[in-house]
């Protein structure tokens, strides 16, 4: 008996076969997902590389326009060289570095004196009044007892510290003939104190007033002195040097004091360090 052939079975729909599925039930969309994570880190470095390539750009592109502008700078007819500029700017930021730190401690003690005049002023008025409310309660005082008491009468028209030391060794023969005024001594001997409280506070005040007063001309001296230094620093490239062109070599050292760094760099360094990533970028680019 001839055997019967046995019908193959169709395909699953799709046109997948059961070598095209895995066990886990994942199909080739599996490497279309990491080829689709890996075009997406590549974005995000193109930007990223772009993005400092272009502040790299700027930063050579300026430091060029400022090595240019720096070497063109003549005074009358001559060429400055830019190690001349180079050696005299660093001087001139040295100085007019310690020029700004000097007007901002003078601005500082400027605006701290303003502080200390109103205390000196206000101790001043504070003193005053109470020199005359003492000076009346003494004399009120001496009116009572000048007739019985001769110790306190001799002090008429004194010191206070005179008038007030007579009170103090007469206030056992006081309490005798006037206990009523025992009070009234009290009170003398304690606005006194006030006195004296008030009067260490005015010469405080006028003391510190007197200080931040040297400390600002000390200030200025010195901004006079560095002034003068920094006027010299362009004697160095031309004694007497006129206006004009002490702007513009001022001008280009202040345009040369923003590449300092810069310029520990040659400028083929700063060309190589600028086409590196581009290279970079260009490597790893092919192998996509």
């Amino acid at each position: 008996m001839a055997p019967v052939a046995r019908a193959r079975p169709a395909p699953p729909a799709g046109g997948q076969t059961m070598s095209d599925v895995t066990p886990g039930g994942s199909s080739a969309a599996a490497p279309r997902a990491s080829t689709g994570w890996k075009g997406w880190m590549v974005s995000v470095f193109l930007v990223f590389a772009t993005i400092v390539l272009a502040a790299a750009c700027v930063f050579v592109l300026s430091a060029v326009v400022t090595q240019g502008r720096l070497s063109s700078i003549t005074i009358d007819g001559i060429n400055i060289s830019i190690r001349r500029l180079v050696a005299v700017g660093d001087q001139w930021a040295t100085t007019r570095d310690k020029i700004r730190d000097e007007l901002q401690l003078r601005n500082d003690a400027l605006n701290k004196r303003i502080q200390l005049a109103t205390r000196a002023t206000n101790a001043t008025a504070d003193l005053a009044d109470k020199n005359v409310h003492l000076t009346e309660m003494l004399r009120l005082l001496h009116r009572r007892v000048d007739a019985t008491e001769p110790a306190v009468a001799a002090v008429v028209g004194k010191d206070f510290a005179s008038q007030l030391g007579a009170v103090e060794e007469a206030k056992p023969q006081l309490h005798t003939d006037h206990p009523e005024l025992d009070g009234y001594v009290a009170e003398i001997l304690k606005v006194h104190q006030d006195y004296m409280q008030a009067e260490r506070t005015k010469d405080a005040a006028a003391a510190d007033l007197a200080a931040i007063e040297e400390a600002i001309r000390e200030c200025s001296d010195n901004i006079d002195g560095d002034t003068k230094n920094l006027n010299a620093t362009f004697d160095l490239i031309k004694v007497g040097m006129d206006p004009p062109s002490r702007q513009k070599v001022d001008n280009a050292l202040y345009g040369a004091a923003a590449f300092d760094k810069a310029r520990a760099h040659p400028p083929d360094i700063l060309i190589v360090m600028m086409l590196m990533p581009n290279v970079v970028l260009r490597n790893y680019c092919a192998e996509f």
